[in-house]
């Protein structure tokens, strides 16, 4: 490995010396990063199109890939209704929860006991019983009595075979073509032999075990009473009284394991509880929403690795080149006209510098057909890079790097927060990703103000507002590529697709504004003194941002630090190049912080979307603060009068719409464990968690809001005893997020395939998914109006996190030993207040157990068993923004009850095990 980092190196250092330049410009600087120093130097002179770079970091960057292979799409099939209306009989309801106990001491006192597992098990006449017939033919023994299967007897002794020839000299019997001992017993008074094979011996399970699988073959399919054996275990004391009380209890986990079999948490818990025949288990919201949420961000990473980052590169290069051009034909006669290509050539360049860092897979040192890791640490490439920028560049690079929260930009004049380029989410996974997020965090993050309400707020836009001019002139032209403006569109329009408009102005937004922005002549507004002048009747035709993304202005001084008079009034407005996106949950946070309340709640998004539970909770929040109260209750009005149409724009709000599905199926659903007040704390608990996976997928895009700041010789026993029937599993009958969910994918996956996210092999696993929601969303329909699922669903039930595990093992995926990869846990920073120099931390954890107390016409009364996210949510230095890897640390690491306690929001607190 060292070789072959020796010898990357030298090869990027003859790449930098071999570098193409325009004339005069000779360097032999070394330059790992693709960038030349000419680019950022006074003298602009430079080639109509640049040539291809020697660099090699250039030259592994992958080329913009082919477009895909047209592949048809399914036709999506349902086989449920869609139109069902939720009716379960309320006599079910009525009825208390009283346990009962199962016999669980043997009928025989002092004896071994076997239960019968065959269902035409028999009572043979003893043969044997002499001990002279050893040997004797078993091929027409006297049937005394047939013997039910599930009846326990007692064994009174043992007969084995004489070893001959004819048994391959083993001491097992060859009887119906199994091979067993005979068994002395009794039944309904007579004496007899059982043969093993029909049996369940007492020897391989403990007595009580026995007993319960005696229950288990016997028992009605539906129950007519709550019993305290849950599977093969007694339920504890505490968990019975917890579920006395509120019809379900909530349990820590059994241990559970993560490999390639088995590969996320929630999965391997349901896989393990599949595997316990006799658990009627209960599969909630949890293990589907969780599963979208592993592949949508597993699809997302996977094109962003792909395809996003060549064409992001390609981008940069072409409008790099545009700008360079007319600094090459700038006359320099107007200074500031001169200052606004520097700027926007800087912005640009920086950018590339950023993405410089994504180092592409190099071949193999023994297989050269296979790609591996990049050797160049990152510290290293940091430090290559770093030194080929100038003085003011440089800081800036370093302080993205850095990321340490507020500063003063030296290139653009105005405070930012710069604790936002902590790679976070998947992008921690690889060079590549965090490269690419620092990249579109800048270029999403950077604004160019167009903003004239105040002195200082003018003197910014009048800084920043001809680079925003210059770069959206220079996305109008055409490169090596093809049409700049196309290659921006096909990055900014999946985007868009995905989460939601950019919150912020774009190319679009100025082309509309100013239709003639190819042909503006920028420098004559220069020469003219009108730029100014131009830019407020500019700035009058746009729209401003609905999301305080930033401290703003308001100190005249000039040191951009927030101006508590006028911190929370409107945004102003500003021009990005791949702004972040509006989302409603960030605009509600928006909305519901102020000088009164700089740090919002997961309840202030859950209770917007409907949710009685955390309303009831913000009661004394709302009674303190009037404005906050006003403010939520608009919006609640907001949210209960959209159209359904309205939350399949785009996918961030059809999945924020499940997530109200979850949290809105409260107390009062109309079934049997839905009555008590513990339900509300599931269903908040689990909407929230679903919430804080769709902000960790998708938080480089997402706008965040601020408030400022054995037998013997070879032959073994065989046995022919079968299974009992299963119990009636249960899915939870939240009719209407499957409906949602079903529906949010059957829109999604035309789109998605369109927007080039879905190859051949995400295209199968979602269609996969959507086939598993296709078979529970039946079910479901039938649960709600208490009609029985047939033998078959029920079975089918029981494979659901088989499927599941086969759809989000990551393709080509190897059991390395280590299980992180396969830790659901993940954390994501919400909302900044940066006037405590804090952020809001969401996370999930390890899931609970949750006991579910059963009660309908096919399955009767029963104790079910299902898997439940944890929720946390906390406080946390905004310079150091939580990453999965340090959060998956603490949560793994066997924290105790009191440091998971103060990491959970305060109505979940005690509450929890």
């Amino acid at each position: 490995m060292k070789k072959l980092v020796c010898l990357f190196l030298a090869v990027l250092i003859a790449g930098a010396a071999c570098s193409n330049k325009p004339k005069g410009n000779a360097s032999s600087t070394q330059n790992p990063s693709g960038i030349q120093q000419d680019d950022i130097s006074d003298d602009t002179s430079v080639s109509e199109d640049p040539p291809a770079s020697d660099n090699p970091l250039d030259l592994f960057l992958e080329e913009l890939p082919e477009p895909q292979s047209n592949f048809q799409l399914s036709r999506f099939t349902k086989s449920y209704r869609g139109n069902v209306q939720p009716n379960f009989p309320s006599r079910y309801l009525s009825e208390p929860l009283e346990f009962k106990d199962i016999p669980l001491k043997s009928p025989f006192p002092g004896k071994k006991i076997a239960v019968v597992g065959y269902d035409r098990a028999k009572l043979y006449a003893d043969v044997f019983k002499s001990g002279k017939n050893k040997n004797a033919s078993v091929s027409s023994l006297q049937v005394l009595t047939s013997i039910p299967i599930g009846t326990v007897i007692p064994i009174l002794g043992e007969y084995k075979a004489a070893p001959s020839d004819e048994n391959y000299q083993s001491d097992l019997y060859n009887f119906e073509k199994e091979w067993n001992y005979f068994y002395r017993t009794e039944y309904q008074g007579k004496e007899g032999v059982v043969f093993g094979a029909d049996l369940i011996l007492g020897d391989k399970k403990p007595e009580a075990d026995l007993m319960r699988l005696s229950y288990y073959y016997t028992k009605p399919t539906a129950s007519p009473a709550f019993i305290r054996t849950v599977g093969m275990k007694e339920l504890a004391a505490d968990h019975e009284q917890v579920l006395r009380e509120n019809f379900i209890a909530f349990a820590e986990a059994p241990p559970y394991p993560l490999d390639l079999e088995h590969p996320d948490d929630l999965v391997s818990l349901y896989q393990q509880a599949f595997n316990e025949r006799s658990q009627t288990v209960f599969i909630t919201t949890d293990l589907l929403v969780h599963s979208l949420h592993l592949l949508f961000d597993r699809m997302l990473s996977d094109t962003e690795d792909r395809i996003f980052i060549p064409r992001l590169k390609h981008l940069l290069e072409g409008a790099l080149s545009e700008v360079n051009k007319r600094i090459e034909k700038d006359t320099k006669e107007v200074p500031a006209y001169s200052e606004a290509l520097t700027l926007a050539k800087n912005y640009l360049f920086l950018a590339k510098a950023l993405l410089a860092m994504a180092l592409p897979p190099v071949p193999n040192e023994y297989h050269p057909s296979e790609l591996e890791d990049n050797p160049l640490s990152e510290k290293d490439t940091q430090k290559a890079i770093e030194a080929q920028l100038p003085p003011s560049l440089q800081e800036e690079f370093r302080l993205i790097m850095e990321a340490q929260g507020f500063s003063l930009s030296p290139n653009f004049g105005y405070r930012e927060d710069y604790s936002q380029f902590i790679p976070r989410g998947h992008y921690t996974k690889s060079t590549r990703l965090k490269a690419y997020f620092r990249t579109m965090m800048f270029l999403g993050r950077i604004n160019f103000y167009l903003d004239f309400s105040t002195p200082e707020a003018a003197r910014i836009s009048n800084q920043l507002g001809p680079a925003a001019l210059i770069l959206c002139q220079a996305l109008q032209a055409s490169g090596p590529r093809g049409s700049l403006k196309e290659l921006w569109q096909s990055l900014f329009d999946p985007i868009s697709y995905l989460i939601g408009e950019s919150d912020d102005l774009n190319l679009y937004d100025i082309e509309k504004a100013e239709p003639a922005i190819a042909r503006l002549d920028i420098p004559q507004l220069f020469k003219t003194g009108k730029i100014e002048e131009y830019l407020k009747n500019l700035a009058k035709k746009l729209r401003s941002p609905r999301i305080q993304g930033n401290i703003t202005f308001g100190n005249p001084s000039g040191a951009n630090t927030p101006n508590s008079g006028d911190r929370f009034g409107e945004p102003p407005r500003g021009w990005r190049l791949f702004g972040q996106r509006f989302v409603l949950d960030s605009s509600w946070f928006d909305r519901l912080t102020g000088e009164y309340r700089t740090m919002p709640s997961g309840l202030d998004v859950a209770a917007s979307l409907g949710s009685k539970t955390a309303y009831e909770f913000l009661t004394a929040t709302r009674e303190k603060f009037p404005p906050y109260a006003q403010a939520l209750e608009d919006i609640r009005k907001e949210v209960s009068t959209m159209k359904e149409d309205a939350w399949w724009q785009t996918f961030y709000l059809g999945y924020l719409d499940t997530v109200r599905r979850i949290l809105t199926f409260e107390r009062g659903a109309g079934f049997y464990f839905t009555q008590k007040p513990l339900w509300n704390i599931k269903s908040l608990q689990s909407g929230l968690a679903a919430w804080a996976e769709l902000r960790h997928d998708t938080i480089l895009y997402v706008k965040q809001s601020y408030a400022e700041a054995a037998g013997g010789d070879g032959i073994e026993a065989t046995y022919r005893t079968i299974d009992f029937p299963r119990p009636i599993h249960y899915v939870e009958p939240n009719l209407r997020f499957f409906y949602d969910l079903t529906s949010l994918l059957e829109r999604s996956l035309p789109l998605l395939k369109k927007y080039e996210f879905l190859t051949p092999q995400w295209m199968g696993k979602f269609e996969a998914f959507l086939n598993i929601l296709d078979k529970l969303t039946v079910i479901v329909e039938k649960e709600v109006v208490n009609n029985p699922i047939s033998v078959d669903e029920n079975e089918y039930l029981a494979t659901v996190p088989f499927l599941i595990a086969r759809i989000i093992r990551p393709d080509g995926d190897v059991d390395t030993g280590d299980t992180s990869k396969y830790q659901m846990a993940m954390v994501a920073d919400v909302h900044t207040d940066g006037d405590n120099g804090q952020v809001l931390e969401v996370a999930t954890g390890k899931p609970f157990m949750l006991y579910v107390a059963l009660n309908d016409g096919q399955g009767g009364k029963r104790i079910a068993v299902g898997f439940t996210y944890s929720y946390y949510e906390f406080p946390h230095p905004m310079n150091d923004r939580l990453t999965d890897e340090k959060w998956k640390a603490f949560i793994y690491g066997n924290p105790s009850k009191k440091e998971l306690e103060a990491k959970r929001p305060e109505w979940l607190r005690g509450l929890m095990p």
